[in-house]
């Protein structure tokens, strides 16, 4: 073990301005719980186990550096601060803004009739939430536009607090949009780090109402407000792919695969801040004649993005481990071996530019696979194990654009390829009437939870095993 940390050297893979730096690590059976990051900003988060809850085998770790995160990091086994529960930098309160509890009751013994109920005729509580750094406070609203305009806001909003540390502290928050026809689900991950940044993935889903599952017809959005926060218009990647708000600024390099000029995103402004629409239209994967505004029932889609309420940058930096260091610690599999460069190696890195080139790039349906050439020309991307393959090639190579692209198509495959009314593995859902073999379909979700330690990705691998 000794003679392995003396010779990693963990390397910085994206900018150098970021001010937080991550990387999903893979931990050795016989050392793990021991080791952490050599830098006085540090902390890790377990997010695998070789046994449940008391070894684990791999950890999201995180650092921050205001002065910009080093090009590289090291591993230490040499005791560190304290992890456990220090003095949280965030106030995080979810508040109701409207509230109208007086509701017409509505003809129970016909189902379908509970389908576009009149705003007016439902209780509706919508919440905001209110998250402090410092002495700036931001209030964040999801939404969803509707048949009837919008947009309408998420409603019955609870917070999960996961965990904290000295360096961050992460909460899952979600709930329900009814817009006036049916529900979108928003659950949202947010890591919040002490610097002011924030990480945010948040997931808009089309699951059940009531016994059924419906389409959804709207455009997500997110509204940001507060008493330093300017209405700003800007159009995404046209104007740049952040944009200043006064006292919050936002990133959206994260999702940078589902916008595009022809199909942006955007802010637009509106009273004591702006609304996000992170898409222009909606595309169906496979029938791309639908509706520009409708949702296949059990669809979801995941927007992810930076935000910071504080002077340091919204960005986050991946690092990257050397091939031989997931070996050494049993990454893919649970037995030692050393990693292998030979026509394998070559057939992996082509086939995985074929995928990569034949990746949809700019709109609501980014990270799906298309029509391959060259080495899987008889074979298509959308089969469940294209993004387990190109995250292993990543490893092997240490390519970030591979990593990205891999990390995409995780996204991808657990938003629109899980049905997410049942959890059934469609690989195209609305599309193909049948439905996969599962059993292997949804390692690509897991793949991703490892890499972000985002708990809707758990959840919907569980599920689907399930």
């Amino acid at each position: 073990m000794r003679a392995a940390l003396d010779h990693l050297t963990l390397r910085r893979t994206g900018p150098a301005e970021a001010s937080i730096g991550m990387i999903s690590l893979p931990l050795p059976r016989d050392h793990g719980t021991a080791l952490r990051i050599d830098h006085p900003a540090s902390a890790m988060i377990p997010v695998g186990w070789w046994k449940r809850h008391e070894q684990p085998r791999r950890a999201i770790a995180y650092i921050i550096d205001d002065a910009g995160v080093p090009d590289a990091l090291r591993l230490t086994d040499a005791p560190g601060e304290h992890d456990g529960d220090d003095e949280s930098a965030w106030s995080i309160e979810a508040r109701v803004v409207k509230e109208k509890l007086e509701f017409t009751p509505p003809k129970f013994f016909d189902i379908a009739s509970l389908r576009g109920v009149p705003a007016a005729d439902c209780t509706t509580v919508e919440f905001e939430l209110l998250l402090t750094h410092g002495s700036r406070t931001i209030g964040l609203q999801f939404g969803a536009t509707g048949p009837k305009g919008g947009p309408y806001y998420w409603q019955n909003v609870q917070v999960d607090r996961l965990w904290r540390n000295r360096v961050a502290e992460a909460i899952r928050v979600g709930g329900i949009i009814y817009n006036e026809d049916t529900y979108l689900w928003i659950d949202a991950h947010l890591v919040l780090f002490a610097n002011g940044v924030i990480n945010v993935a948040a997931h808009y889903v089309v699951t059940k109402l009531h016994i059924e599952g419906y389409d959804f017809v709207g455009l997500p959005v997110m509204r940001v407000r507060g008493d330093g926060v300017k209405p700003v218009e800007h159009r995404f990647p046209a104007d740049g792919l952040t944009a200043a708000l006064g006292d919050v600024t936002l990133n959206l390099a994260d999702s940078r695969i589902m916008f595009s000029e022809e199909d942006p995103a955007r802010l637009v402004a509106m009273d004591d801040g702006a609304v996000l629409y992170p898409f222009s239209r909606i595309v169906h994967p496979q029938l791309p004649d639908t509706p520009d505004d409708r949702w296949e029932p059990g669809f979801a889609r995941t927007v992810r993005l930076q935000m910071s309420l504080g002077d340091a940058p919204p960005i986050v930096a991946r690092y990257a481990a050397p091939s031989w260091w997931y070996a050494h610690c049993g990454e893919p599999w649970a037995f030692g071996a050393l990693p292998a460069d030979g026509h394998t190696a070559r057939l992996s890195e082509a086939t995985t530019d074929a995928i990569r080139q034949a990746m949809v790039r700019g709109n609501f349906s980014g990270g799906s696979g298309g029509k391959v050439h060259g080495p899987m020309s008889s074979s298509h991307p959308n089969d469940g194990d294209a993004g387990v393959g190109m995250m292993q090639c990543a490893y092997h190579t240490g390519r970030p654009e591979v990593y990205q692209d891999a990390l995409d198509y995780c996204y991808y495959w657990a938003d629109l390829a899980v049905d997410h009314r049942d959890f059934t593995v469609h690989q195209w859902v609305g599309g193909w009437p049948w439905k996969t073999c599962a059993y292997s379909k949804f390692r690509d979700v897991l793949y991703g939870y490892l890499e972000t330690g985002d708990p809707h990705l758990l959840d919907t691998a569980e599920n689907c095993a399930e």
